[in-house]
């Protein structure tokens, strides 16, 4: 009688031990990945290129905790939870990689400007070809994060808590507001300048 009234007491404990894992939810990704975030003072909703960035010596460490992020969460269950987050953890490297190109770019100065105040002149061509390369790149990492971002809005409705966290409409992340379209006209007249004065052609996306 002992042995039976034993075995009914473990047999709940050795039932709740063979049950599957519970999947990682994006719910949870995302939340854990706010806390990377924090460690780093960065912040998915509030960035956006030449407003609130991740300072330039932040971002590579930043970036790696991402990809042992990725590693972990490729480890677990396939789920569209973990579909959607993969996708997500894409999405943030890219906006990382867009403000890191940005603010490189920026560091050059005004001698990588066509319209800086001291005037353009073929010497220059080094700064100026700089200033495209990076700005180019900020643009081609910022113009896919956001379409990637739509498309995870769109896609993945169905996944819980997915478009309260990320943001719809007036709660969208601030990337959006970055000025991808001025960083374009730069890249521009820097291309045009170099091409009309210096014979320099110079190609980009």
């Amino acid at each position: 009688m002992k042995k039976r009234y034993l075995w009914l007491l473990l047999l709940p404990f050795l039932i709740s031990s063979c049950k599957a894992p519970q999947p990682y939810t994006f719910a949870q990704g995302f939340q854990d990945l706010q806390l990377v975030d924090t460690q780093y003072d960065a912040s998915f909703q509030q960035e956006r290129l030449n407003g609130t960035m991740v300072l330039l010596d932040q971002i590579d460490p930043l970036l790696a905790e991402l990809d042992k992020f990725q590693e972990n969460v490729e480890k677990t269950q396939d789920s569209r939870d973990r579909e959607a987050l993969l996708i997500f953890i894409d999405i943030r490297r890219d906006m990382l990689l867009s403000q890191k190109n940005f603010l490189l770019g920026q560091k050059i100065g005004d001698i990588g400007l066509v319209k800086d105040s001291k005037g353009f002149k073929c010497a220059e061509a080094k700064y100026l070809l700089d200033t495209i390369y990076y700005f180019n790149e900020s643009v081609t990492y910022g113009r896919r994060a956001l379409f990637d971002l739509d498309n995870l809005l769109y896609k993945y409705q169905d996944v819980q808590q997915l478009q309260d966290l990320v943001g719809l409409n007036q709660n969208k992340t601030a990337f959006y507001k970055s000025p991808l379209d001025h960083l374009k006209n730069v890249i521009r007249e820097n291309t045009d300048a170099l091409a009309k004065n210096c014979k320099i052609k110079v190609v980009t996306n």
